[in-house]
Parts: C-alpha cells; structure tokens; sequence
C-alpha cells in the first residue's frame, strides 16, 4: 500500500509539474510575440529569449537527472513547444532543437555526456545531421567540411554533426572548434539562425561519436548510463519527427487566430460583416478541423510511442517509420491550411507587414526541413509493402 501511495504521489507530482511547465509557456506566447519582429529581422533569437527558456525549465526539461535534469514526458516537451509558437515561430523552433538534444547527447557514453554537462549542465548544443566524410585515426576522427541549417547555432555551446566513418555516425564538437557561418537569409523562419557550420581539421575522439543505428534503434550507449531514462532507449525515429511539426501547429493555429480577429471587424462596401459570410464560417470550421486533428494524430502518436518504451516493449520498423511519415503528411496539411485562410482573408496578406504572409512564410519554410520533405513517405511506405529500408537516410 505505502509503494502505491508513492507512485501516486510521483504521478501527482508528474502531473503538476507538467501543467505547470505549459502554463508558463502559454504566459511566455504574449512576450514572444512582442519581439517577434525583432527576433526575425535579427535573423536569430535574442539571449533573452534563450535565457527566459531556461529559467523556465524548457532546456532542462528532457536532460538525464544525473546532470540535474528533469527527464521529462516528452508529449509535455511538445505541449511547450505549441504554446510558444502561438507566440514565435522562430523562438519555439529554436527551443525544439536546443531542448530536444538534450535527448541526444544523453544517448552517448558516459565520458562525452561529462563532457558536455559536468562543468555546464545548461550547457545545449546546435547539430546538422546531414553526414559529411571523416578520416578516421588513431582514437578518432579528423574532421572537415561545412554543415548546414545548424538552428539555435548562436547560443550553442556544443555541436552535434554528422559524420561518415566506417558507418553513419553523429558527433559533438566544441563550440570553440567550429566556426558559424552567417548564410540565413530565407523565406521563413529567419529567428532561427540555421547558420552553416565550418569545421577544419579537428580531431574528435572516439568518445565523442554515436552510431547513428544505435540511434535509431534503441541501443545507444546512453541507455545503459540512464537505465531508468526511457528515451535513452527509445528509437529516435519514434519521437523526434513529431518535434517540428508541433511547432508548425503552433503558428497554424495562430493564422486560425488571425483569421477569426480579422473577420470580425471587416465589412463588405454594403455594412455586412465578412464573418456573416457562410464561406468564412466554413473555412474557419474546416481550418479548426484541421487543427485539431493534426495535434490529435501528434498527442496519440507520441503518448503511444512513450507507454511503450516506458512499458519495455518493442517496436516494429513499420511503427518506428511512422513520424517520418507523420511529419511529411503533417507539415503539408498545415500549409494547406494556412494557405486557404490566407486566400479567404483576402488580399492583406502579400504586403510584408501583414501577420498571415509572416505565418505562412515560416509553415512553408518549416515544410521544406529534411524530415518533411515528400521522401519520408517512401521508409513507411515499403515497411507497409513488406520491402526492406533502403537505409538510414
């Protein structure tokens, strides 16, 4: 009896902290959006911003409790993440990279892990996982070439890059032995700072790289360093895809916001409001819909993926191919959305200043990340066919 009432004491607890971990989020939305404009005409997110996202516990909330981390439910992370981008898009991308590998990082062996976090434990790191060729050498790799989209990359003080060795592999290299190359100039997006990162001949020991196989499936180092850590040990194709696309629900549900505040002021030449309008009401129930179905598929997704894990279960192919797909079906509904309430909103949205073009610049810049372009379909697609992987990328 007394083990029940702890483990519901610890659910209690669970639960509290991670309502309260969103309510600070959804209080945070107001204050991004104010700087919103500035974070984009930066072309990155400001310190401040980075700063109020960790003191209210975002960058801590997936990192191991040994590293005084709080090893968080990874739907609550994504819970965060649509808040904030109802405030910024660009801040909330931002605070998904940089929280999210947190995950990553705790994955490889325990001496990298100290590397990062003993002497920082805020420490965070920016990564473009694209992998270049290495040379291998003794005890390691030497390593050169230049990685793009590298989000967050300003208040990185790690990188995860990836390399090409005997196999697919990720790496973690020192903010001090990479250089940042200012090249974001975009569609959308723009607070994000995806920079592209240079590295010249720098050796990275053999302690300081993760197999990317390992990654995705489960088996990485870090999973016996935080036995009780259960994405340690869930493969990352699982979880992680679903990261992004709760950003861009966000932002599609701000252009929803939009789009219902503006109709309800304008008048056609003959007085009569355009949300009288029975196509306006249909666009703004079919656009709900929308939303809200795509941040149902999300919650189901990621809440059955983590009782799994947490449960010790396995995972088929089939079902660990699933966000990639998720994400490329996701992020092209939501532009779709977007783009409809834009076209009934009338033509305010092409003038740069107007808050729908904003949004709708940053859902289709979001689209066009890697894990959302129209190939994810194709690992799903042949697990449902009964036809091997073709690989890991």
């Amino acid at each position: 009896m007394n083990a029940a009432r702890t483990d519901i004491r610890r659910d209690d607890e669970a639960a509290e902290q991670a309502a309260n971990l969103v309510a600070r989020a959804k209080s945070l939305a107001p204050w991004l959006a104010e700087r919103s404009a500035q974070i984009n005409q930066d072309r990155t997110v400001s310190k401040e911003v980075v700063a109020a996202f960790r003191d209210a516990g975002f960058m801590s909330y997936l990192r191991p409790k040994m590293f005084d981390g709080q090893e968080g439910d990874y739907g609550v992370f994504l819970e965060v993440l649509n808040e904030l981008a109802q405030g910024c898009t660009s801040s909330a991308w931002v605070c998904s990279v940089l929280g999210e590998h947190a995950w990553f990082i705790s994955c490889f062996p325990e001496q990298a892990q100290n590397d990062v976090w003993r002497q920082d434990n805020n420490a965070c790191a920016a990564a473009s996982f694209m992998p270049r060729p290495v040379t291998a050498v003794s005890g390691g790799y030497q390593v050169t070439g230049t990685w793009s989209f590298a989000s967050g990359c300003d208040h990185a003080q790690w990188f995860l890059l990836g390399g090409i060795g005997q196999q697919p592999m990720m790496m973690l290299l020192p903010a001090g032995e990479v250089q940042i190359v200012d090249d974001w100039h975009v569609l959308g997006l723009r607070g994000t700072g995806s920079k592209s990162i240079r590295v010249r001949d720098v050796f990275v020991p053999a302690h300081r790289t993760l197999a990317y196989q390992d990654l995705i499936a489960g088996t990485s180092p870090g999973a016996k360093v935080h036995p009780d850590y259960y994405l340690c040990r869930t493969p990352q194709q699982l979880l992680a895809p679903y990261s992004l696309p709760a950003v861009l629900l966000g932002a599609t549900q701000k252009a929803l916001d939009v789009f219902a505040n503006s109709m309800r002021d304008r008048r056609l030449p003959n007085g009569q409001l355009l949300a009288e309008q029975q196509a306006m009401q249909i666009a703004a129930a079919e656009a709900g819909a929308e939303i809200d179905m795509i941040r149902a598929m999300i919650r189901h997704q990621v809440r059955a993926g983590i009782a799994d894990m947490r449960a010790g279960r396995s995972v088929s192919v089939q079902e660990s191919l699933a966000g990639r797909r998720d994400f490329t079906h996701l992020a092209h509904r939501m532009v779709a959305v977007v783009l409809k309430l834009c076209a009934m909103s009338g033509s305010r949205w092409v003038f740069d200043g107007d808050p729908m073009q904003a949004i709708l610049r940053d859902v289709i810049t979001g689209s066009a990340h890697r894990g959302g372009s129209w190939d994810g379909l194709l690992g799903s697609g042949r697990a449902v066919l009964g036809l091997p992987p073709l690989g890991i990328f």
